[in-house]
């Protein structure tokens, strides 16, 4: 799902720069999951707008009502995939670990818990991943990772 999404992406992206636009605004990501007589599609609709600026200015742009961005979109997808595969935490990498503990949904809370519990044996803790993880409470609210750190501490 995180490839299509990319692809569908890049596509736009790359149909706007022929056109030379500076921006793609209004931009949505839609994915549907279609099945039925055993097998199982994904349709994925991505649109925005080219559009020509008059200045090019970065902006840093919030997050308003219920709207999802094409990040938050690609973030929880992300997140989904790192979720199912999850085994231990000798199955993920560095770069998953930083994911895990930067992006922030809370879908990864049960995640750290475990590998905070995991049975190494007479293996050596990965500290180093182990580290990053726990950064994860570092990225929510204070209250919020208080809140999650004292209910499971209970």
């Amino acid at each position: 799902m995180q490839e299509m999404y990319k692809r569908v992406t890049e596509t736009l992206k790359q149909r706007a720069q022929a056109i030379r636009a500076d921006a793609i605004i209004e931009y949505s990501v839609d994915i549907n999951e279609i099945s039925g007589k055993g097998s199982q599609m994904f349709m994925i609709t991505a649109v925005g707008t080219p559009v020509h600026l008059k200045e090019v200015a970065r902006v840093p742009v919030e997050k308003q009502d219920d709207l999802l961005d094409g990040e938050l979109i690609q973030q929880k997808v992300r997140a989904d995939i790192i979720l199912e595969n999850y085994k231990s935490l000798g199955s993920i990498n560095k770069e998953t670990a930083e994911f895990i503990a930067t992006s922030g949904p809370r879908e990864f809370e049960p995640l750290v818990f475990k590998a905070m519990n995991e049975d190494y044996g007479l293996e050596q803790t990965p500290k180093e991943k182990l580290e990053v993880l726990f950064r994860y409470f570092d990225y929510l609210p204070y209250e919020e990772a208080i809140a999650i750190l004292y209910q499971k501490a209970i």
